[in-house]
């Protein structure tokens, strides 16, 4: 279903082009593929780590400058949405994991977060370390329209909660991809919702 939906609009579009007119059409084409590239993608991914195939490149990582560096991407959208956004934690953080798997975890958290919390209301991203050197880096953000069930199904392939508003850009892989990415890092990532926030929590890093 995932795939075919996007091929039907493809179809759909595909006689619509006609001189200047082929504008629309051809963007909703754009839209689709990426939509399609997407889930392909995911799939991919999602299976090769599930599968063990993939192998972490473990090296030092600077999760401020990371987080930063996440953020400065998304500027539009946060300014788009009026959202305020709140990093915290000590100046400079350095942990021992493999960069490129960690910010693919941390890049869909804030991308759910920047996407799905309600316009202009506040989003807090913090990296906190703690006596005995273990870190923990947490994201939360207001989210009225989640009950418990909606969080004890995240981490499923192609959940939508109900009543969710269809996104091109959230396929539904996302967060079973961030949680296989997570148990190869040795990692644990959980959810949790409470008084209407809702908190994404990625704990056993160790700092270095």
């Amino acid at each position: 279903h995932e795939l075919r939906t996007p091929l039907a609009e493809m179809g759909a579009v595909r006689d619509g082009f006609d001189g200047v007119a082929a504008a629309a059409p051809l963007a909703a084409l754009r839209a689709s593929l990426a939509a399609m590239t997407r889930t392909v993608d995911g799939l991919i991914a999602l299976a090769r780590y599930e599968a063990g195939l993939e192998t972490p490149a473990i090296e030092p990582v600077e999760l401020r400058g990371l987080l930063a560096t996440l953020l400065r991407a998304r500027d539009a959208d946060i300014a788009a949405r009026g959202l305020v956004l709140d990093l915290e934690g000590p100046g400079e953080l350095w942990v021992s994991t493999d960069a490129a798997l960690l910010e693919r975890i941390l890049a869909n958290l804030l991308g759910n977060a920047i996407d799905h919390a309600p316009v202009g209301s506040r989003i807090a991203l913090r990296a906190a370390q703690d006596d005995a050197g273990a870190v923990t880096i947490t994201c939360s953000n207001a989210a009225p329209a989640l009950d418990a069930k909606d969080v004890n199904q995240f981490g499923e392939r192609y959940f939508h909660p109900a009543g969710a508003t269809v996104d091109r850009r959230h396929v539904g892989l996302g967060l079973a991809l961030s949680q296989a990415i997570a148990t190869q890092l040795g990692l644990v990532l959980g959810f949790e919702l409470g008084d209407g926030t809702l908190r994404a929590r990625l704990t056993g890093l160790r700092a270095i």
